[in-house]
């Protein structure tokens, strides 16, 4: 429908942006289409297998070879991964052995390292105890020496160990203690109310301070020696655990690595006594 207007002649012309209502040659009008109406699939065009290009020798040659060879990279792939995971498994396993196996090595070495040094505390131990002992023995020796008068206490201890019906004793002493016990006997510093009579005799074989009391079947040994090597005992038990060679007493040269044997130290308080017969002691 065109636009004019009176008044301007060049407004009878048809604007551009108008449309004529009548369409143009092929084209139709749009419609809704029928709800069940089958499209049909429409059939792809033929393809002339005759003109497909067929591949060459040369070409399935390199197409083998090219499928050949990625096969075997995965296959490599695939290989050294598992091949990785079983050698890292087993390589550890080797290393957590040699490493217990070094370490009972080095325990061992420790403890042949450490063994010397226990035995050489051990023997220091014994050693300074037996120069104690020694050491008092010496300044025992020199005060009795000194004292002679301690011969008295001897006698008098190691007479209370005598059976009650003795009546007849001996006492035998070093030459040295010997005036010291008669002065005590003739003093009456050793009688006993049982009515005991003494008689007094010499031995260089004792030492200075030790005694032997002798009287029918008992016998009484209180040397010096004898009470020393007791107390050396007990004390060799309490500080070393065992027992082992007084003072006195040389180590022999071939045993001086062995253990002591071990044994109970003998009585530490007062004289030994042996009997023989019935006699009590």
């Amino acid at each position: 429908m065109a636009v004019s207007s009176s008044s301007d002649p060049a407004a009878t012309k048809e604007s551009p942006v108008i449309r004529p209502l009548d369409p143009g040659p092929g084209v139709t009008a749009w419609s809704l289409p029928e709800l069940n109406q089958v499209i049909e699939p429409v059939a792809a065009d033929p393809v002339d297998e005759a003109s497909a290009p067929v591949p060459s020798e040369a070409d399935l040659i390199e197409a083998h070879r090219a499928a050949a060879q990625n096969g075997y990279a995965e296959g490599k792939a695939l290989g050294h991964k598992a091949g990785y995971e079983a050698g890292y498994a087993e390589g550890m396993a080797a290393a957590r052995d040699e490493i217990e196996r070094l370490e009972r090595r080095l325990q061992g070495w420790l403890h042949t390292l450490a063994q010397p040094l226990a035995d050489l505390d051990k023997e220091v131990s014994a050693q300074l105890a037996r120069l104690s002992m020694q050491i008092a023995r010496s300044i025992l020796y020199r005060e009795l020496t000194l004292a002679p008068e301690q011969i008295e206490v001897v006698a008098r201890e190691a007479l209370t160990a005598l059976p009650a019906a003795v009546r007849k004793v001996v006492l035998i002493c070093h030459p040295e203690d010997l005036a010291a016990l008669e002065a005590s006997v003739q003093a009456g510093s050793l009688a006993q109310a049982r009515g005991q009579s003494f008689e007094i005799r010499s031995d260089e074989s004792i030492l200075p301070g030790g005694l032997r009391i002798e009287s029918g079947d008992s016998e009484i040994q209180a040397a010096v020696d004898a009470r020393l090597d007791a107390r050396w005992a007990a004390l060799s038990l309490r500080l070393l655990g065992t027992a082992v060679p007084g003072p006195g007493e040389p180590i022999p040269v071939d045993q001086a690595d062995d253990q002591p044997t071990h044994h109970s130290a003998p009585e530490a308080n007062g004289p030994s006594v042996s009997t023989s017969g019935d006699t009590a002691s």
